[in-house]
């Protein structure tokens, strides 16, 4: 039994320290990049501020600014090792009822559950729906975007040999959980109708338990019954919100807080209490979305 469980922590935990795969793609740059009007932090070296940009779409396009807090980067110690990890996110679109629009941008180890495993293991066979359970949900229902995205991530494990043309959908909204702090742009599709939108984001650190959520161990074993249960999670998913206009005029919107996601990611239900919440409160400092008309 103990060997099971540690093969199966192994999984949850080296899974965060392996670099995901960066999808490429002929229309984003990656570069250093200030943030006009907002004072950096210094970052520590080989992390700093980066920009992803795209030529805008029939609707314009939207650009994500984030500014890391001081949990973005999250270090701890397991059977002597030290790992450190940075947050799985996803950032969507919904209507003001709450539907599913878009997805602008998802971490591609978390599209894909691309995780590390074990020898003896499948990869298929390892899931980890408590990092994003909100957005794991919500992407169910594709919006107007086309299922080939959503079926070159579940056909991620079947593909041997590198990128296919399956996967080509997945350089627009999926990339490697930048380092620091970050701006990304996205081009906003013709199908989106100009109107009010609910911009979204979804963001979680690994295996940061704190007093009230908790981490199974080998003396105290998985129980989805306690709703303070995280799973590999730790302390659950923070939800960001903000309604944004999308039309003929810029527009500009800050996100804030708006709860917490189902610990260990039993479904997509969100709790506005984050009393219980500590270090997973500063993995983010700020989220700006600003709104670019087509020219």
């Amino acid at each position: 039994m103990r060997s099971v469980w540690i093969a199966v922590c192994v999984s949850a935990l080296l899974a965060l320290a392996i670099p995901a795969v960066v999808c490429g793609s002929s229309n984003q740059k990656e570069a250093q990049a200030a943030v006009e009007d907002e004072e950096e932090k210094p970052a520590p070296e080989g992390r700093q501020h980066a920009t992803a940009t795209v030529e805008p779409g029939p609707g314009g396009k939207l650009t994500f600014t984030l500014h890391q807090g001081d949990s973005y980067v999250f270090t701890f110690k397991a059977w002597e090792m030290e790992i450190t990890t940075e947050p799985q996110m996803a950032f969507w679109l919904e209507d003001t009822s709450g539907n599913n629009v878009a997805t602008a941008f998802v971490t591609f180890k978390y599209a894909t559950q691309d995780w590390f495993v074990p020898a003896g293991m499948k990869r298929e066979g390892v899931k980890r729906p408590s990092s994003l359970p909100v957005w794991t949900r919500k992407h169910k229902t594709m919006g107007i975007q086309p299922k080939e995205l959503c079926a070159a991530c579940h056909q991620r494990h079947k593909v041997k040999g590198g990128p296919t043309e399956t996967e080509a959908p997945l350089d627009a909204v999926t990339g490697a959980t930048p380092r620091w702090g970050f701006t990304r742009e996205w081009a906003v599709p013709a199908k989106l109708d100009p109107g009010k939108y609910i911009v979204m984001a979804e963001i979680n650190n690994a295996m940061d338990p704190n007093d009230t959520f908790w981490v199974p161990s080998e003396e105290r074993p998985p129980d989805d019954n306690d709703p303070n249960y995280g799973g590999a999670s730790g302390q659950p998913s923070v939800l960001w919100s903000a309604t944004i206009e999308i039309g003929d005029n810029s527009s500009s919107v800050s996100l804030t807080k708006l709860g917490h996601g189902q610990p260990a990611g039993r479904d997509g239900s969100v709790t506005a209490d984050l009393s219980g919440l500590t270090t997973a409160l500063e993995i983010v400092e700020s989220i700006k979305v600003d709104y670019t008309p087509p020219e």
